[in-house]
Parts: C-alpha cells; sequence; structure tokens
C-alpha cells in the first residue's frame, strides 16, 4: 500500500538543514531530492521492501538504510567526510582547475549522452509578473464593437499590478534528437485572485474579439492581420486551443503541450547542458578566473570542486564538482554576478534586459553516463513596448482585400518578469526511437485548479517538497 513520507536530512553536529541532498533508491535511478529547507517527500510502499534507499549530499559521508528504517525516521543525518589527502592518487596529475575543465569540456558528449529516452518528471513553476499603473495601452480609433477608449482605459486600470500563478505536473518526457513529446500525467496550478478579476474582466470586455479571431481562422474568405510599423502578418492559423475550450473548463487550466515541451526543452539544454547558452564558464574560460578547492566525496567518488568568478566579459559566478576519474559533472551552480546582465537591447520602440540568472544543477552517474536529475533555475527579466499597433478584420477578394474592422492603438508598456523553476526527474530510461515516433502528444495539459496549498494534493507520490512560502500561499 502507498504511503505518503516526509523527513529532513541534517548535518549531523550543526542540525542545519542540508538543501538538495539526493535520495536515491539503490541499484535504480528513481529517487528525489530534496528541497531548499532540507526536506523530501517518498513513497515507501511504491519502492518495496527489500530496496536501499542512499542519501548524499556533496562533502558528507554517504548514508544507507533500508526502507523499513526509512519509515520510522523524521531526520536523517550525515557526518561530514574526512579527508585524507595522501590517500588520494588523482593529485599526481597536479591538473590546475582551468585543465580540469577542459577535459571536462572535451568529455562532456561521452559522459552526458543524449540517448533516446522517456523521462517520468515533476515539473514545478512560480511565475510573477509586475504591470506598472502608468502603463498605457491609448486607443486611437476602433470600430470593433465594446472595444472603444473608455472600454480599453476602464480594463487596464481594473488590472492588479503584480501577477503571480504556481504550477506543478507531473509529466512524461519523450526525447530523441530533435523528436521531443510530452504526455501528462497529473497538473495542479494555483492562482493568487487577481489572475481570476483579471478573467472575469477579459471575458466582459475582450472575450467578443478573441472569440471572433477563433471563428475566423478557421474561414477561408476571411482572417485578422496585425501591423506595427512596417512591420505585419496575418493570424490566420487556427489556434492550437479556443477560447471556449478555455472557459468551458471551469475546473482546469488548459496549457498547450507545446508550450510545456518548450519549457522543458529549455531548462534541460539552457541549464544543463554544455551547448545550452549559460555555460559559458566551461566552453569561454577565458572569460574567467578559476580556483581549484581541493577534493570532497559525493556518492563514495571524489570530486573536484572548482569556483570560478567572471572577468570582464563573463557573466557568471559559481562553483562545479567535477569527477576526479573520468571528468563527469556532478552539480554546479552559478549566478549572474552583481551589476551583470545579458540580452539587452532597445530597437524599434521593442526592448529587453535579462537582468538576473541563477542555476543549480545535480547529476546522477549511471553505468551509461551521466544524466540530469534536478535543475532549480531562475530568471528575472524586463520588458517595454512603446509602438502604434494595428489590428484589422480582413476579407480576401480577387484584387485587394477588404477591411472590414480596424482598431488603431499606441501601447506605452513595461513588464518586470520573475521565473523559478524546479525540475526533478523521478525515472530515466531508454527507449527506442520507433516508440517515440508512434507517440501522440495531447493538444494541451489541463492543471487543476486550487485556491490554497493541500499537503494531499499529491498524495502517495514522490514529488518535490514545497518550500515555506509555497505551503504558506493562498489565493
Amino acid at each position: 500500500m502507498a504511503e505518503d513520507f516526509q523527513a529532513v536530512v541534517l548535518d549531523d553536529k550543526t542540525g542545519e538543514p542540508l538543501p538538495f541532498s539526493t535520495i536515491s533508491i539503490e541499484g535504480t535511478y528513481s529517487g528525489t531530492v530534496a528541497n531548499a529547507e532540507g526536506f523530501f517527500h517518498l513513497d515507501p510502499g511504491a519502492i518495496g521492501k527489500n530496496k536501499t534507499i542512499i542519501i548524499t549530499h556533496l562533502g558528507y559521508e554517504p548514508k544507507k538504510i533500508t526502507v523499513e528504517q526509512l519509515r520510522a525516521m523524521s531526520e536523517i543525518r550525515l557526518k561530514p567526510s574526512s579527508i585524507q589527502l595522501s590517500e588520494i592518487a588523482v593529485y599526481a596529475d597536479k591538473l590546475t582547475a582551468r585543465e580540469i575543465l577542459e577535459r571536462t569540456r572535451d568529455r562532456f558528449p561521452e559522459n552526458h549522452p543524449k540517448l533516446p529516452m522517456k523521462r517520468e518528471l515533476f515539473l514545478h513553476r512560480f511565475e510573477k509578473a509586475r504591470f506598472p499603473r502608468e502603463n498605457q495601452l491609448n486607443i486611437k480609433s476602433s470600430d470593433f464593437v465594446g472595444l472603444d477608449k473608455k472600454t480599453v482605459k476602464d480594463f487596464l486600470q481594473k488590472l492588479p499590478e503584480d501577477f503571480i500563478e504556481y504550477q506543478d505536473a507531473i509529466l512524461n518526457y519523450y526525447t530523441s534528437g530533435s523528436e521531443k513529446k510530452v504526455i501528462p500525467i497529473e497538473g495542479i496550478s494555483m492562482e493568487e485572485g487577481a489572475a481570476a478579476d483579471m478573467m472575469k474582466e477579459f471575458e466582459t470586455h475582450l472575450l467578443d474579439l478573441f472569440e471572433d479571431i477563433d471563428i475566423t481562422n478557421q474561414q477561408e474568405d476571411l482572417y485578422y492581420k496585425f501591423r506595427t510599423g512596417i512591420f505585419s502578418f496575418k493570424a490566420d492559423d487556427p489556434a492550437e486551443i479556443s477560447m471556449a475550450e478555455i472557459l468551458n473548463d471551469s475546473l482546469h487550466y488548459l496549457v498547450p503541450s507545446r508550450d510545456i515541451n518548450a519549457i522543458l526543452s529549455f531548462l534541460l539544454k539552457d541549464y544543463s547542458d554544455i551547448e545550452g547558452k549559460n555555460w559559458e564558464f566551461i566552453t569561454s574560460p577565458g572569460k574567467y578566473i578559476y580556483s581549484l578547492e581541493g577534493l570532497t566525496l559525493n556518492h563514495d567518488r571524489w570530486v573536484y570542486h572548482i569556483t570560478f568568478t567572471p572577468k570582464s566579459r563573463g557573466l557568471f559566478q559559481g562553483e562545479i564538482f567535477v569527477d576526479s576519474e573520468d571528468f563527469g559533472v556532478h552539480q554546479v551552480s552559478y549566478e549572474f554576478t552583481d551589476g551583470k546582465y545579458s540580452e539587452r537591447f532597445q530597437v524599434l520602440g521593442m526592448g529587453h534586459s535579462m537582468d538576473y540568472k541563477k542555476g543549480h544543477v545535480i547529476f546522477q552517474k549511471t553505468e551509461s553516463g551521466y544524466y540530469t536529475k534536478y535543475i532549480r533555475a531562475e530568471q528575472k527579466e524586463r520588458a517595454s513596448i512603446d509602438r502604434d499597433f494595428i489590428i484589422m478584420k480582413k476579407e480576401k477578394r480577387f484584387m485587394w482585400d477588404k477591411t472590414l474592422n480596424e482598431i488603431k492603438m499606441h501601447a506605452e508598456m513595461s513588464f518586470d518578469m520573475h521565473n523559478q523553476w524546479e525540475l526533478l526527474i523521478m525515472d530515466n530510461k531508454p527507449i527506442d526511437e520507433e516508440q517515440i515516433s508512434a507517440i501522440e502528444q495531447p493538444k494541451f495539459v489541463r492543471f487543476k485548479k486550487k485556491l490554497v496549498y493541500d499537503p494531499k494534493m499529491w498524495e502517495s507520490r514522490t514529488v518535490l517538497v514545497p518550500t515555506a512560502e509555497l505551503k504558506q500561499f493562498s489565493r
């Protein structure tokens, strides 16, 4: 019988929590990771009585316990490892930190292979978007019913300054090269009341327009066209999810599966792959200063502990733990150094700046290589718009298309966005490419609506334990 189990991992001497400790089932890829406060959640009943649990944390001696022992424990204490440098032969090479990372870079494809895989994973997403009161959307002219200057102004005034959303989902994720497919298992979403208020205003003022766009895109002789400056494009492809579908399901939020697919691909590449844009601390060594801090223990293996700080052109500071034998990556943490930013531009009235990035990634070593076990990512960015826009409903004609309705507006807005993601790969299995091709990704992922955090939301599931902030979250 499945059952819920929760415990905390602590330092044996100080009693301090050990965040992001790994809890694995011996001989398998299955397991979980403790949260930022040291807590983890496991389903012992689904593991089997004869299995052994291994709890590890960098710099600490691994602890092995049986499932039966685990049931009786509310906290697990790990002892710091005692390093005898004279016993570690790897120091004979006398490699510098940069030389170690060069070997890590060269062997990354071999150590971290990209095989066709089926991953069972848990995705947590937090988003906070700020919509300042001074934002303006001025209607210059409009013959769309219900979209006059006063209606739009009233709508903007009722929007909250902050939109906050939490989403959790258990998914199966199939990958083979560029082919990626998401099969949802269960999803839960909690939104602040402001989002519900906004939807009511949306239904009152803008629903007719969006429903008409959905209907128009299904007709051959009608289409919508959007124009800003010299750029224009048709919106003549049917929407993946219609407004009617969204509003008819009162129990769920519907999110296009391709959007969830894009999030997973982004996290696994940019945050946990050397080919991602965030790993310049290895791929561009000329931008960084490295320091070899020594060796530490992880899963009974000695790993190099290297810290890095940026020179003038680098972005990140952080630390990386590299296997002393095969140079695979066990763990890495990095974040923008104070004053650093990327992707900053201001052109043709459009602006964007990535003001902060932070990543923490744990890999699990198996017989076939190192695979991503856990990702914690955070980004803060700012976008701005100061442009004229035109929305036209048009009818196709032989010579030139006829404009049926038109709205002209000027947008002067800025948005501050704070995103956090956590990704736990609970299981990772090789799969044949033919099996992936036969899988059909559904149109959308359903997220069950919740008003407050409920500890029973994920009964009999091995998932990430929410932080105190999420436990206190209410609509």
